[in-house]
């Protein structure tokens, strides 16, 4: 409920603001300052509110992946394996069953796919990119476009061949490190497995973002914006209606239906504020659906996703935003996960210290299906 009667709030104080940026348009006049601090402090308030619902619904989320958690009752449907694996987490005892080449434990699967679960919850990429489990390097073909031609019923077929290319999925270790007091660990009416499932859920989907949107590629993984075609904004500090509407038309057609935005928030709130006309109309270039549970923010009909670790601040030669059709975004999951007690590490602050490993890579398969803005050279 609490949630609902933000997001009512939320599309209430949009509505106040296209009210008053409307009658200044109807008078034909411009904004006065108090207007603009108005509208200004509504934006802000806007922006605190919808911090406030993505925390809600992401504790909601979280809240139902430890109910999942905590009502499994076998791992890999083997009780026996379950036992195992939470003896060696709560005492470091280790089996041959769970025992790997560097001497951590292999997560069951029944918890990799929880974790798995809530990343795919968590992470925008993951809900919307092509993902592949593999077992070695592996090498995904790309075919480019292919040539159509039209001939008469007598006419010789002419042969026409795609061009293939390929490109070469590895395996990038992440790690997480997870502290818990030692009389939780010890505590078996303690819900370890949920805990550290869903703390580990969290911390990878947090690297992962940050890989997918910037990863700068070659030794580690490559992220869109890397590997994304540059289009200039034409100016060094000034973000446009018209230039963002000349972005979006740089990226080719074909691309553009299943195509979304990834930007900082702090680039998100500056574009929540152009006009597509003029600077007392009211007509708002982005668009905020309302109340609906779950809903996106768009940019010109096309979903909004915040990356953090994406350029803030529109600046000479900065990649202030990209657009493009992510499922030409492809993410690999090499193995399963692979967790580590250590036991003494954190002994003296009355700890025990757990690190999970998993092993990804990613990378951008059609260039062309996105676009990167990029600031002019001031």
């Amino acid at each position: 409920m609490r949630n609902i009667e933000l997001r009512q709030l939320r599309a209430k104080m949009i509505e106040d603001a296209k009210q008053i940026a409307g009658k200044a348009a109807a008078e034909k006049r411009s904004l006065s300052n108090e207007e603009n601090e108005t509208i200004d402090r509504m934006f802000n308030d806007e922006k605190s509110l919808m911090a406030e619902i993505e925390r809600i619904e992401r504790i909601d989320k979280l809240a139902e992946g430890v109910r999942e958690v905590a009502n499994e009752v076998n791992l890999r449907g083997n009780d026996t394996e379950k036992s195992a694996f939470e003896r060696y987490l709560r005492t470091g005892r280790m089996e041959r069953a769970l025992n790997t080449a560097d001497d951590a434990a292999m997560v069951p699967q029944s918890i990799v796919e929880k974790i798995e679960t809530a990343l795919a919850e968590l992470n925008f990429f993951r809900q919307r990119a092509s993902v592949i489990k593999t077992t070695s390097t592996s090498t995904i073909p790309v075919v480019g476009d292919i040539t159509v031609t039209v001939e008469g019923e007598s006419d010789e077929l002419a042969e026409t061949e795609p061009s293939i290319s390929g490109k070469t999925m590895k395996a990038y270790k992440m790690s997480a490190l997870v502290k818990l007091a030692e009389e939780f660990v010890e505590d078996t009416g303690f819900d370890i497995f949920s805990v550290l499932a869903n703390r580990f859920a969290d911390g990878f989907s947090d690297k992962e973002l940050d890989l997918f949107s910037i990863g700068a590629g070659s030794t580690t993984v490559q992220g869109v914006v890397t590997g994304a075609t540059a289009f200039n904004n034409g100016h060094v500090t000034a973000l446009t209606a018209d230039g963002i509407l000349n972005f979006y038309h740089a990226l080719p057609q074909k691309y553009r239906a299943n195509a979304c935005w990834i930007m900082n928030d702090a680039i998100q709130l500056v574009l929540r504020k152009l006009k597509l006309k003029s600077e007392t109309d009211g007509n708002f270039v982005f668009y905020a659906p309302g109340v609906a549970a779950g809903s996106t923010d768009s940019l010109l009909g096309k979903p909004v996703f915040v990356s953090p670790t994406m350029d803030s601040a529109a600046t000479s030669a900065k990649v202030i935003a990209c657009f493009g059709d992510l499922s030409k975004y492809q993410i690999a999951d090499r193995g399963g996960v692979q967790m580590k007690r250590l036991n003494e590490t954190f002994a003296a602050n009355g700890q025990v210290g757990f690190r999970a490993y998993k092993r990804i890579d990613g990378q951008v398969m059609i260039a062309d299906a996105f676009r990167k803005l990029v600031m002019s050279v001031g």
